[in-house]
């Protein structure tokens, strides 16, 4: 029997966001956070992190590339699509 794969899912999420030059906080835009939604195969979902995989390989080996790990404080929602995963 064919091991499951992973379910598919969208992470909706903020990353941070910074500058290296020099600013004036009182006349120049200082960075903000940026909203995110990221797609993939759900490897880990946990207290730490969410961590997703855009590449499965299918043909003779469990492998994944593409690999997202998402800080949990960072994460809004995640929401996993029924029916994506294989037996």
């Amino acid at each position: 029997m064919a091991k499951k794969r992973p379910s598919f899912c969208t992470v909706h999420w903020t990353d941070a966001r910074s500058t290296a030059e020099w600013v004036d906080p009182r006349v120049d835009p200082l960075p903000s956070v940026v909203g995110c939604i990221s797609r993939g195969w759900l490897l880990i979902d946990d207290a730490q992190q969410v961590t997703l995989a855009a590449t499965l390989q299918i043909d003779g080996g469990e492998g994944v590339g593409e690999i997202l790990s998402i800080p949990r404080g960072m994460v809004k929602s995640v929401t996993q699509f029924p029916g994506r995963g294989q037996k």
